[in-house]
């Protein structure tokens, strides 16, 4: 198992806040994370069942004392009813720590949802795709320490390995070599955010013109983001496009690297640029 950074933060949070979240894109690892930091005596519930997300969204008190802490409780965005009861009991817990570990994709409506029931009582932690320290098995590092001077052949064999790292990207199927092909993980990944995520995040009427729409922001990743051309590409309006850019920004699927400067004001005014959070994706 590839060991990730984000555990140490875990362990911590845990210790000194009532409720974590891991949040994330899909299939980064977040289940994982949680239960390789788990302790003994904590519980796991996934709202992925149906039956057990049916009740969570019914009767809230009963599904707690069913999974009473400390408990994981996966994909947490699906029953936001619990939220309120689950601040209840860290009110009145006396300030005990660890209680609850929450994860959650869909960035958006759950952090709204949280940071109305949880100010001050839980901390975030966003997790990515795996990253090259990571899968190196350097994650305690915390300097990289340049190695001794390399030949030509070796400068050409490892530029061809970070390209092949680049063009696979940091999902865990991936990288641990579970999942073999490439090609058909990503075609299943997009499939599965569009016709389950997108629906749940907004209303888009037009699934093909989304795709297009997540295909035209791939073609700009690196560039300053310029919000007139992706619509005139896409054939939508400029507010579509602010609005469907705001749903893979909330599906962690995209970042905007704001614009350094020493000077604040000119920091929020400037354009910033587009990225995707995985570059296999994109």
């Amino acid at each position: 198992m590839i060991k990730r950074a984000a555990l140490r933060e875990v362990v911590e949070a845990s210790a000194e806040f009532p409720a974590l979240i891991v949040t994330g894109a899909r299939q980064v690892g977040k289940t994982t994370l949680l239960k390789e930091a788990v302790e003994a005596g904590r519980h796991f519930v996934s709202l992925d069942a149906l039956t057990v997300r049916e009740l969570a969204q019914r009767d809230p008190h009963a599904f707690l004392l069913s999974y009473p802490p400390p408990v994981i409780i996966d994909e947490i965005q699906y029953a936001p009813q619990l939220l309120p009861y689950i601040k209840t009991m860290i009110d009145e817990s006396a300030g005990m720590c660890g209680m609850f570990w929450l994860s959650g994709s869909q960035q958006f409506h759950l952090m709204r949802d949280v940071s109305e029931s949880f100010a001050g009582r839980v901390a975030v932690i966003n997790l990515g795709g795996i990253s090259q320290g990571e899968e190196l098995g350097r994650v305690d590092d915390d300097v990289f320490t340049a190695s001794a001077p390399i030949s030509s052949v070796e400068r050409h064999d490892g530029m061809v390995k970070v390209f092949a790292r680049i063009h696979r990207g940091g999902f865990p199927a991936l990288v641990s070599g579970r999942v073999k092909n490439w090609e058909r993980f990503f075609s299943s990944y997009v499939t599965t955010y569009i016709e389950r995520d997108i629906h749940d995040l907004a209303n888009v009427s037009n699934e093909d013109r989304f795709l297009k729409f997540i295909r035209a922001a791939a073609a700009r990743t690196g560039q300053l983001l310029n919000l007139s051309d992706l619509a005139r590409d896409v054939g939508i309006s400029m507010p579509t496009a602010k609005d469907w850019l705001g749903i893979l920004k909330a599906s962690n699927l995209v970042y905007l690297l704001q614009p350094y400067s020493r000077n604040v004001t000119s920091r929020i005014v400037k354009t910033p640029k587009l990225y995707f959070t995985d570059t296999g994706l994109c």
